[in-house]
């Protein structure tokens, strides 16, 4: 239960790991879904379900870590989230992460699905994203401005947006930006 908080905020990580079992925040508590920021190492993984339900607020944000950080929600999680008009997934700024598990779904009212804005190295797997079809936003947005070389794969995976676009792509970084799809069903 979120009470309104953070599910979970990890933050100011040097080294070692941490792993998490499983994560189901209450459906009516409208909290702040998970933060992960300012990491400078080690790894945390995401080893059960991880269900978030954050009305209003972002439901998942990866931001600020380094390239020595990595978040990773494994083959044996599943993500479900669920936002009236927050985010749902943000990946700014960051160093590896994975989205690998069966059936995940992203489900976002009048805001983006996925935004990614000069992360490392993205993999997201196995994943349906919606948002409202009455939406101005994006399902998927992906963005590239630094000098670094990134790299976003998406695997198996449905987007489905009447909003916007399906997927916005800005890339005007000096770094190679390296999208690959995947059977990849864009509605």
């Amino acid at each position: 239960n979120s009470g309104g908080g953070f599910v979970a905020s990890i933050r100011k990580m040097g080294g070692g790991d941490v792993n998490i079992l499983g994560v189901d925040s209450d459906p009516n508590a409208d909290g702040m879904g998970i933060l992960i920021e300012d990491n400078s190492g080690g790894g945390i993984a995401f080893r059960g379900d991880v269900t978030l339900n954050t009305g209003a607020n972002t439901a998942l944000t990866i931001q600020d870590n380094t390239a020595a950080n990595s978040v990773n929600f494994g083959g044996t999680s599943q993500l479900d989230i669920d936002t009236t008009s927050g985010a749902g997934i943000i990946i700014h700024d960051t160093g590896t992460v994975s989205i690998l598990g069966t059936g995940n779904t992203v489900d976002t009212g009048d805001s983006v699905g996925i935004d990614i804005d000069n992360a490392r190295s993205v993999t997201i797997n196995n994943t349906t994203i919606t948002n409202d079809p009455n939406g101005s936003n994006s399902a998927v947005s992906i963005a590239h401005s630094i000098g670094n070389n990134s790299l976003i794969r998406f695997n198996s995976m449905t987007i489905d947006s009447s909003g916007d676009t399906a997927v916005d792509i800005l890339a005007n970084g000096t770094g190679v930006l390296d999208i690959e799809m995947d059977t990849v069903d864009i509605n």
